[in-house]
């Protein structure tokens, strides 16, 4: 039966059409003969315009996929408005194209099929592609694991080690990220997952479909390999691997990436159980919240990196309904980050960009606190400095004075790195230094001020970095300056 497959080319059904539109039977059947050559759709290769199909009309392409092989396919199209393009692979996962300029997608498994159906609008949809048979290619395997206790482990591009094998304690999770390249986003249909320890194993589906899909692809078995085909392409792809087990009961878990430095919106709805986001920051690791609406039996969690079931020792902050109202703005500092909710709905507004979410500047009544880059990890790029202040040229003096109170919960101030608070107007300046060589007898620090600089420095040496809270209120009379500091939240942090 094999023999006969390969040897034979059978497009079943004859093409009828005039020199204008294309008109096809209902079914057709593709597959390649000795030479292997690409199949083209009549009228068409990748040189000329996709043409113009008749309205009212059906027609389908099963493409046949020999053992050893995958397909790479490329389309022209643009479907008319009153018509549907549907591409659908083994697994029966349907994906519905509008437009596609010769965007690659690849299969695997023993078939897909091309579903197209023309409306009644006259000229509205041109449509042509290209069937090429590849032989299956060999990978360059790397191989890593992940248990119910360790860190999410996040992948780009693998354009050395194009296929990862990731064995789990229990079963593995993927999350897939859009592209930081949005444009780009369409060609994670290159990068495909199967469910096992090669690429031999079961196919599940690819990157592009895990992304639209609001929910972690899972493996069957403790193992999941991860292979890109056609690997010279650079789309900026990125996926997260973690075990099962810390993601089970989510009822939706995505993967954001925040291109604008403005404004990115992002809605939590707990009505069916725990709902994640995450979110990837590749370039400089800022993240900000400038707004959060939440519902009043809403409580957002948000963690460093991965949330591990039981385990909130990279716990960072959590939010409720009077909190959302007074620690907003609020910096982040982490290339992966979690929300997470339980219940109730939330509304995170992300930026990228400090200029657009007003984090440097003071407020009464506002409360947050600052981290170093790494907060809790051992390494030298901890450095941070941040300003929060009146604003300038806007308000008199006066109006600009504050009353900020710092707690500093945690500092690491090994090797060369120091903590430098500065609390500061036009005419004084107050600083307290944290060091090997120097600390203060408290950790709580208060002035009255312009504005307050947070500055930590280590020389380039290697550290856990730091965690402060602060609190700004309404700058008060000098005689009343030695206010009591009421203490603020407490969050526990992990030290290593």
């Amino acid at each position: 039966m094999l023999i006969f497959l390969v040897f034979c080319i059978t497009i079943s059904g004859i093409y009828s059409y005039d020199s204008t539109f294309i008109t096809c039977d209902r079914e057709s059947y593709v597959s390649f003969g000795v030479e292997i050559e690409p199949f083209y759709s009549q009228k068409w290769n990748e040189t000329l315009p996709a043409p113009v199909y008749a309205q009212s009309q059906k027609c389908c392409w099963r493409v046949y996929i020999p053992i050893d092989f995958y397909v790479l396919f490329i389309m022209e199209a643009n479907i008319g408005v009153d018509s549907t393009l549907k591409i659908t692979d083994i697994n029966n996962k349907t994906e519905i194209v509008m437009t596609s300029d010769q965007q690659p997608y690849v299969f695997v498994g023993s078939w897909f099929t091309i579903d197209l159906t023309v409306g009644p609008t006259i000229d509205a949809t041109s449509f042509g592609f290209k069937v090429e048979w590849n032989p299956y290619p060999k990978p360059n395997p790397a191989y890593y694991n992940v248990t119910k206790a360790s860190d999410a482990l996040t992948f780009d591009e693998m354009l050395f080690e194009n296929s990862v094998t990731i064995t789990a304690e229990t079963q593995v999770s993927l999350l897939a990220f859009p592209s930081d390249i949005p444009d780009l986003t369409p060609l994670l249909r290159l990068t495909l997952v199967f469910d096992g320890p090669t690429i031999n194993s079961s196919y599940i589906g690819t990157l592009f479909q895990a992304l639209r899909c609001n929910k972690p692809m899972i493996s069957s078995s403790n193992q999941m390999t991860i292979f890109t085909f056609q690997e010279d392409y650079i789309i900026g792809s990125y996926f997260l691997v973690q075990d099962y087990y810390n993601v089970r009961k989510l009822s939706e878990m995505k993967g954001i990436t925040c291109w604008s430095q403005s404004s990115c919106p992002v809605t939590l709805t707990a009505a069916n159980g725990p709902v994640a986001v995450m979110t990837l920051n590749s370039d400089d690791g800022d993240e900000f919240i400038k707004r959060l609406d939440l519902s009043s039996d809403a409580v957002l969690k948000i963690y460093i990196g991965s949330r591990r079931e039981g385990n909130d020792s990279n716990l960072i902050a959590s939010y409720d309904l009077q909190q959302s109202k007074t620690n907003i703005p609020q910096k982040f500092n982490g290339d992966v980050m979690t929300y997470y909710l339980e219940k109730g709905t939330a509304l995170v507004e992300l930026a990228e960009d400090s200029n657009f979410t007003r984090w440097n500047d003071a407020a009464s009544g506002r409360e947050g606190f600052i981290t170093s880059r790494q907060l809790g990890t051992l390494c030298d790029t901890q450095d941070v400095y941040e300003t929060i202040g009146g604003l300038s040229n806007t308000v008199s003096e006066t109006d600009q004075m504050f009353e900020f109170t710092v707690n500093v919960t945690y500092v690491d101030v090994s090797n060369d790195a120091k903590l430098t608070i500065t609390f500061g107007n036009d005419t004084e300046h107050k600083q307290y230094t944290i060091s090997k060589e120097s600390s203060p007898s408290s950790s709580v620090f208060t002035a009255i001020s312009n504005n307050l600089t947070v500055l930590y420095f280590t020389n380039q040496t290697s550290s856990t970095g730091f965690y402060l809270e602060f609190k700004i209120d309404s700058a008060q009379s000098p005689g009343s300056y030695a206010s009591t500091f009421m203490p603020f939240f407490v969050i526990l942090l992990f030290l290593l």
